[in-house]
């Protein structure tokens, strides 16, 4: 039995060395991706391809640096109208995600700046239960409906609803 241990003690330390072994190699591979991308030497084609891929790879790790690229593509005098047409649809995208993880709450889909700001009008806040909270994205603002349940004036609970427009920065321009 004590054999046994001791063999699987000693092929667990093998595999721990590896596994450091692997990351010092994974380190050295991003360091040298990032030379890779920054270089100014001439490139082959498949160098090209490589180089794309990994440029594609950060943009997806870092949303903002993907949305400035898009934007600076935007401002290409030499683009067809169909393909600024498709980077602003991708620009859309990325903000409507950027919004929604920011500002949708993922217990219920309300906007917690507008059941607070409803709450503040209500005459008896503790009344409020929400039902649902639509999102309409538009060009340079988002448009939030949301139904809610509350007492009124003589205490019987009724149905309403309000509509919150938002800056894509998630900040609530008014309420309707």
């Amino acid at each position: 039995m004590r054999k046994l241990i001791c063999i699987i003690s000693l092929f667990s330390l093998n595999s721990c060395q590896k596994t450091s072994d692997n990351k010092v190699e994974v380190n050295k591979a991003k360091t040298k991706h990032t030379e890779f991308l920054q270089s100014k030497e001439p490139k082959t084609t498949q160098q090209k391809i490589d180089s794309a891929k990994l440029l594609r790879q950060r943009e997806k790790d870092n949303p903002d640096l993907h949305l400035q690229n898009l934007q600076k593509e935007l401002e290409n005098a030499e683009l067809t109208k169909v393909e600024r047409e498709e980077i602003g649809i991708e620009i859309k995208g990325i903000r409507t995600l950027r919004f929604a993880d920011k500002n949708i709450s993922s217990w219920d889909r309300s906007n917690p700046l507008l059941v607070k700001e409803v709450k503040k009008t209500m005459k008896d806040p503790g009344s409020f239960e929400h039902i649902e909270t639509t999102f309409y994205y538009k060009k340079d603002k988002v448009i939030g409906e949301m139904q809610y349940r509350g007492a009124n004036s003589f205490g019987a609970k009724v149905i309403s609803t309000s509509k919150g427009v938002f800056d894509y920065e998630g900040n609530l321009l008014s309420i309707e």
